[in-house]
């Protein structure tokens, strides 16, 4: 049955749940929602997803033989929207856009089909293949790591706009935000307004990111990047 319900983590459910069983997480409209707020399983579906798309794409044997250039556009067309599809809603970190990089480097590797050189120690092999000579492809295509934080961006603004303020993400949008964040530090007197405890956790565990800032996270990695490509 696709019937379930959720609680956030911590949260005590009421004792007659019938006929919904509590879970975990659940599917929606292509995301996996967590119930400590991350987003890892949604990421780690998402890779899957990604990897077999590569495969049966520009990582297949015949899509190898497109040669490199022909291989990265086919790659940018077959993965890219799978990525594009879900990254959007989830609030952008550099941990999570380092394992995305970490996807883009091996794939586009693997497409231009960098082979080790004869005598060349195994590490020095893989540092030239995912870092530099995958890294200037990238650099000329665009990094996924940059096209999520843009997106994350982009929806955020989106979503803003006055004429989405009944949809559901406009609702939820400004709840607890950075305002609110900052109004419970200073009544529970904690040293730190911008980053000082709270005193609301109901369970321990890692911390999500918040979706504001996820968004300040992703704007600054843009300027960042805008910054050193002109370098």
């Amino acid at each position: 049955s696709s019937r379930a319900i959720m609680f956030p983590r911590g949260a005590i459910p009421p004792a007659d749940t019938a006929p919904y069983p509590v879970v975990s997480s659940f599917a929606a409209l292509g995301h996996i929602i967590q119930d400590d707020g991350t987003t890892s399983q949604c990421w780690q579906a998402t890779r899957a997803a990604m990897w077999r798309a590569f495969f049966a794409n520009a990582g297949g044997g015949r899509g190898r033989k497109l040669g490199t250039r022909r291989g990265i556009v086919l790659n940018e067309r077959a993965v890219g929207p799978v990525l594009d599809f879900r990254c959007s809603r989830w609030p952008f970190y550099e941990r999570r856009a380092k394992e995305i990089a970490r996807v883009q480097r091996a794939m586009t590797s693997i497409v231009m089909g960098v082979r080790r050189m004869e005598g060349e120690d195994p590490g020095e092999f893989v540092r030239r293949r995912h870092h530099r000579e995958a890294g200037r492809i990238i650099a000329r295509t665009g990094s996924w790591a940059s096209r999520w934080a843009k997106r994350v961006v982009e929806w955020d603004q989106h979503v803003a706009r006055p004429r989405n303020g009944a949809t559901w993400a406009a609702v939820l949008r400004p709840y607890r935000d950075e305002a609110w964040l900052q109004r419970r530090r200073a009544e529970v007197g904690s040293a730190r307004a911008s980053g000082g405890r709270l005193l609301i956790r109901a369970n321990s565990g890692f911390v999500a990111t918040r979706w504001h800032a996820g968004v300040v996270a992703a704007a600054e990695h843009l300027r960042i990047s805008a910054s050193t490509e002109g370098v």
